[in-house]
């Protein structure tokens, strides 16, 4: 009789805690054990040359790398290697180029979009990987004999790249162009920038509406400019950094709710800081003042 108690007893409460179960929402937070911890870092080349890398990951998960080999300066290559959950595929060689840190993008489908320049000609080409095969190069960019810098590249709504990058023609001036990928032709490139100054280290995202946000310095005036584009017309640029405090290597970043958020470097007062500055997308916008999030030799909170 007392171990007939015992068990009624227990099966009442396992039934409490199963209707206590059944009342929590599906969506409360769970908490998932993880170390926190660095992976071991992996030599994904063999090339001692200098190499510019990049990477990204699709939506299932695996990683994707592509470098530039310069171990030979005058024909400098570009390999790619990718992670599929549990080991890395062989380099792969895909053609002679130049990429810079944001020449890589995944989009929701499957597919990875590559920018890179051709040394040959000095034209921003494209190409595209679809799972199994990569397409042929596809010139962006139609001018020769001009310095091409680094690019940057974002996917839009539709799964089409949108891609910037600074095009000088004597080497005393920079233009930042900007072009995107639609049913297969990529539109005529339109200048951003004002012509008469040295705009670089140019970075782009997408948002969910297909427009475009830009940052850039200014060599000359060593300052930040940010500006909006939907392929036909945008805002006009808008200064970020503050006075009296050289200012670039801007980035940007587009969060979940859709607000733009750029960080840059500054010198003051002799030393090298990060300031951030936040940009909500609204009815009512706003640019908030830009905040020091750290200075070199100590750190201090944004």
């Amino acid at each position: 009789m007392k171990h007939l108690r015992k068990h009624s007893a227990l099966l009442l409460v396992l039934i409490a805690l199963f209707v206590v179960a059944l009342q929590i929402p599906l969506d409360t937070p769970r908490v998932f054990a993880d170390s926190g911890l660095w992976s071991t870092p992996i030599q994904l080349s063999s090339n001692t040359a200098y190499s510019y890398s990049s990477i990204a990951t699709d939506a299932s998960g695996n990683v994707h790398v592509v470098w530039t080999d310069q171990s030979s300066p005058a024909s400098p290559n570009i390999f790619y290697m990718y992670w599929n959950g549990s080991s890395w595929s062989n380099p792969m060689l895909l053609n002679t180029g130049i990429m810079g840190p944001d020449s890589l993008a995944a989009d929701n489908i499957g597919r990875l979009h590559l920018i890179y320049i051709d040394p040959s000609t000095s034209r921003l080409n494209y190409r595209r990987f679809d799972g199994i095969s990569w397409t042929p190069s596809i010139p962006i960019s139609q001018e020769t004999g001009t310095l091409i810098q680094w690019p940057s590249i974002a996917i839009g709504p539709s799964n089409n790249p949108h891609v910037v990058w600074p095009y000088s023609t004597t080497g005393n001036d920079s233009i930042v162009y900007y072009s995107s990928l639609a049913g297969g032709v990529w539109s005529v490139p339109q200048a951003l920038t004002d012509p008469t100054g040295y705009s670089y280290q140019s970075r782009i995202v997408v948002d969910n509406n297909g427009v475009a946000h830009v940052v850039w310095a200014d060599y000359y005036a060593h300052t930040v400019y940010y500006r909006e584009f939907n392929g036909n017309m945008g805002t006009s640029p808008e200064l970020l950094s503050g006075p009296g405090a050289p200012a670039g290597d801007p980035d940007i970043a587009l969060d979940t709710a859709g607000n733009v958020h750029v960080v840059w470097d500054a010198a003051i007062g002799g030393g090298r800081l990060v300031r951030i500055a936040g940009y909500r997308i609204a009815e009512f916008r706003s640019i908030v003042l830009p905040s020091r999030c750290s200075e070199r030799g100590r750190s201090r909170s944004c």
